[in-house]
């Protein structure tokens, strides 16, 4: 995970370097979720077949020679973007199958409680990365952060391969056809929280890909002697918080309902955009902590969604359904860089406070949205 957040931590560097508008930025950091977008089915369709395994180590390989050939190769948009899909075909290849893992054979609130930690947990290393990544740029260049996150890359390889235990395929396994979705988009309720991770996916992924760039506006705004310093330390903060936040929204999703929580996070993380999104002017305390609340309050359910998908999954189709909800999720998180980037070039720019607050409004829309699908969807059948 130490380069899930390399491209935001130093996309400063890269708007300025590489010439690029900010649509061309949003696109570099969110190519990386476009590759994972690309390779989940597969990737997570086929443990209904085949065991994690080797699934996992040969992505956990392939991710750290995306970030070694990143800092070698890489020369502007299309090199980089090129290299950065790459690495997030490696992050499908570990992440729900892993999840996966360890999810089979469990039931009831520990199976809530093992996504609730390894989705929380996933929190901490993008969260880590931008502190990673941002200092090791900032002590050997770009290209030496880079290749710093693929050496660590290959020792997550040694360690899993390690550690991770030998597992047998799937028992019981169908032999129809291996993509059969149309169950899956069938299953109301499995596709009411599949909507529900695409928009928290969505608002996320949008605010640690800019939040960077938001606290340089913001810093640049303050009168002479004002604290702006800790941009990344925030940003690493804004994104650890999901730890926290999102076993804090499991535990009152299993104690007061699923549903209610759920809608409840979304409503609260749509006030939260609106309020950060013009926030830039303030005083820059008053934003950093601004920036953290809305980051903890966007990150509720992070889990539960996961944890309401597997809950309405059909056992036989655990993987496929995963695998959706993977898919529509991270489309929400590949597109919403870049649309959050657009947004900015038409509104008037990085340096104006009122694009900003457009820009982090589609996230809230987007919460606003879900919200009533979640409530539309998660219906028992025939009402």
């Amino acid at each position: 995970m130490a380069n899930y957040s390399a491209v935001p931590a130093i996309l400063p560097v890269f708007l300025e370097s590489w010439q690029l508008s900010n649509a061309g930025g949003g696109w570099l950091a969110g190519v990386y979720l476009g590759g994972y977008t690309l390779a989940v089915l597969p990737l997570v369709a086929i443990t209904d077949r085949v065991a994690a395994r080797p699934i996992y180590l040969w992505s956990t390989a392939l991710t750290a020679l995306s970030c070694l050939g990143f800092a070698l190769l890489a020369d502007g948009l299309w090199s980089g973007a090129a290299l950065r899909a790459l690495a997030g075909i490696g992050l499908a290849g570990t992440y729900m199958p892993g999840l996966k893992a360890l999810s089979d054979g469990v039931e009831g609130p520990r199976r809530a409680r093992i996504v609730a930690w390894y989705t929380t947990v996933f929190s901490v290393g993008a969260g880590l990365s931008f502190v990673v990544a941002g200092e090791a740029a900032t002590l050997f260049g770009w290209r030496g952060a880079f290749a710093f996150c693929g050496a660590l890359g290959l020792v997550a390889l040694v360690l899993a391969w390690i550690a991770l235990p030998h597992s047998k395929p799937p028992a019981g396994r169908e032999r129809g056809p291996l993509f059969q979705l149309g169950p899956v988009l069938r299953n109301r309720p499995a596709m009411a929280y599949v909507t529900a991770y695409c928009a928290m996916v969505w608002s996320v992924t949008g605010m640690r890909n800019w939040l960077v760039v938001f606290l340089s506006f913001s810093a640049a705004l303050q009168l002479e002697g004002a604290w702006v310093a800790g941009g990344l330390l925030i940003a690493a903060l804004a994104s650890g918080v999901g730890v926290p936040s999102g076993l804090l929204g499991n535990e009152l999703a299993i104690r007061f309902g699923l549903k209610r929580i759920v809608i409840a996070i979304f409503l609260a993380g749509a006030v939260g955009s609106a309020a950060i999104g013009f926030a830039a002017p303030l005083p820059f305390t008053a934003v950093a902590v601004l920036a953290v609340l809305y980051a903890f309050i966007a990150q509720g359910n992070i889990s539960s969604a996961t944890a309401g998908t597997i809950q309405a999954a059909e056992p036989a189709r655990m993987g496929t359904t995963m695998a959706v909800h993977s898919f529509v999720g991270f489309s929400g998180g590949f597109a919403a860089p870049f649309v959050f980037g657009l947004v900015l070039d038409l509104a008037g720019g990085n340096t104006d406070p009122l694009a900003w607050g457009l820009a982090f409004g589609i996230g809230g829309l987007a919460c606003l949205a879900v919200a009533l699908a979640v409530a539309l969807l998660d219906r028992p059948a025939g009402r």
